[in-house]
């Protein structure tokens, strides 16, 4: 049997913010601008200020639950894409 996940690539602005509510996994961020990410998952912080480097994939492998808040928010000019279902 051949298994096949598919995740949609969300790109993240500068010091921004993406809601994850309504989304059921994060598999990781990859930046191409180096800061930091905090990652908030049914209302509790996670990762906090953990530093990202640009290039360098950083791996999320979270569920996300339809409620709560649910954000991956940037800071320190961080910049990239998040892989997300």
């Amino acid at each position: 049997m051949n298994v096949r996940e598919i995740f949609t690539a969300i790109p993240v602005t500068a010091n921004g913010t993406l809601n994850l509510t309504g989304r059921t996994a994060i598999s990781g961020f990859i930046a191409d601008v180096s800061g930091t990410l905090t990652l908030t998952i049914g209302g509790v912080a996670v990762l906090t200020a953990i530093p990202v480097t640009a290039g360098v994939f950083l791996p999320l492998p979270f569920g996300v639950p339809y409620v709560g808040v649910n954000t991956l928010v940037l800071a320190g000019g961080a910049r990239g894409c998040a892989s997300v279902i």
